[in-house]
């Protein structure tokens, strides 16, 4: 860890979804900033999330509320938000299910926000004050959209601050959401402008892997350097004994099902389903969000040997994934989806590497997950689509505990190596130093 002599930047965090434990996004950016002393955190952000805000300076919410053609009549500026009761992860997987159950209102969702993305916030002036107060050293963002590179750009200008992104996903390439939103032409037009402005304060940047981070660079001209979720530990392997004659081999398979996942992860379903016919020898569980509960429930009815296990929190995660004996990572094998995620490493790769899990991968083999696990030699990656490929890779999967326990031990090696929290939030906040050292520009 870095020593107590050379004190971390003050961040300030401005971004769609605040530090949480409950998505993909939040449960990294909480887990990179982990050990940041309090007093050298804070956060601006815009979704309904629940957040922690005692670990921050100031925590801030902005809103619809907020953008330009809403200050007016009485939706004008409202005191801060200090006040508002947060929701809790149930009451917000509870909106989120019923909005995935009802289909007006996930077509109004998706015609009306790309729309909203054209109008500006306008950040109230107690929030000013809080930043002026605060005197940030450096800006850090996974931006995602246009009205968020607008508000950092505002701030940034404003408070003359150097700007560190975050790319998780190669949504500035496609500016779409796959099933959850659209970009038009002026989409795109306006988010490459408002990024391209962005830059003039951004001395490096950082992506989720080593294939973004190369192709970042060449596309920016600025040093971007490659930070995934980091695990605080790595089981000692070999940790699993071997199976008893007649114990179901276990797999699993813990995340979201949005972005068509749930149509990957059934195509393996069919797969098992022909194992077992005359007996069970594999059996899958599934932890997934309450918003997806359907979708999961739906999976389940292929048979008694897939289960349904509920949502699990990310400091649990560890404790499921122990039990089991193969990973899952599955990614649509539509066009759109293959574009958007193309460059991006999966929240959970590291965990299942840290519990010592091989890994099936079925998805695109271009896929920078995919292509992470063949290069760690820590699972295997099918093609999607490839019936035949998938039914070899389960079948050796299940018959051969010797190829499981090597892979097994290949998933630990490239934890302790790339994913370790110790190793990993040191060269973080080395990174984001040399960032505050460098200032804004190249």
């Amino acid at each position: 860890m870095t020593t107590g002599r050379v004190p971390k930047a003050k961040i300030l965090f401005i971004n769609g979804e605040p530090f949480n434990k409950m998505t993909a996004t939040g449960i990294t950016v909480s887990n990179l900033f982990q050990d940041w002393p309090i007093d050298r955190l804070a956060q601006i952000y815009t979704a309904n999330l629940p957040t922690n805000r005692s670990r921050f300076v100031f925590s801030e919410r902005i809103s619809t509320r907020h953008l330009m053609p809403f200050l007016f009549g009485s939706l004008r500026e409202e005191p801060g938000p200090e006040g508002q009761p947060e929701p809790t992860s149930s009451q917000v997987a509870r909106v989120l299910a019923r909005g995935s159950s009802n289909s007006l209102i996930i077509i109004v969702r998706y015609v009306l926000t790309p729309w909203l993305d054209f109008l500006p916030y306008r950040v109230p002036s107690h929030v000013i004050q809080k930043v002026q107060e605060f005197q940030p050293d450096v800006i850090y963002t996974l931006l995602g959209n246009i009205r968020i590179t607008r508000l950092v750009n505002a701030i940034s200008e404003k408070f003359d601050l150097p700007v560190v992104p975050h790319f998780m996903d190669d949504w500035y390439s496609t500016y779409s959401v796959p099933g959850k939103s659209m970009g038009t032409w002026a989409h795109r037009f306006l988010i490459k402008r408002s990024v391209s402005k962005l830059f003039a304060r951004v001395p490096l940047g950082l992506t989720i892997g080593n294939r973004m981070a190369l192709e970042y660079a060449e596309r920016f001209h600025r040093p971007f350097y490659p930070f995934m979720n980091p695990v605080d530990s790595v089981v000692d392997c070999p940790v699993r004994p071997m199976k008893r004659s007649g114990d179901p081999v276990v797999f699993v398979y813990v995340g979201g099902l949005h972005l068509y996942r749930d149509k990957a992860l059934k195509e393996i379903l069919d797969v098992l389903k022909l194992f077992n016919l005359n007996n069970v020898v594999a059996e899958l569980r599934l932890y997934v969000p309450d918003a997806d509960r359907p979708k999961a429930e739906e999976l389940g009815s292929v048979g008694s040997w897939v289960n349904y296990c509920g949502s699990v929190k990310s400091d649990q995660v560890s404790g499921v994934l122990i039990d089991a004996d193969i990973a899952i990572h599955v990614e649509s094998s539509s066009e759109e989806v293959k574009k958007y995620a193309r460059l991006s490493v999966s929240t959970k790769i590291p965990q299942y590497l840290a519990a010592g899990l091989p890994v099936l991968a079925y998805a695109s083999i271009e896929s920078a997950s995919s292509s992470y696990v063949s290069e760690m030699k820590c699972g295997i990656a099918i093609e999607s689509l490839d019936k035949e490929g998938l039914i070899q890779a389960i079948e050796r999967l299940i018959r051969d505990p010797g190829w499981r326990a090597e892979l097994g031990a290949a998933a630990c090696r490239t934890a302790t190596m790339y994913h370790l929290a110790s190793v990993v939030r040191e060269g973080f906040s080395n990174v984001i130093r040399e960032a505050v050292r460098a200032g804004g520009g190249a």
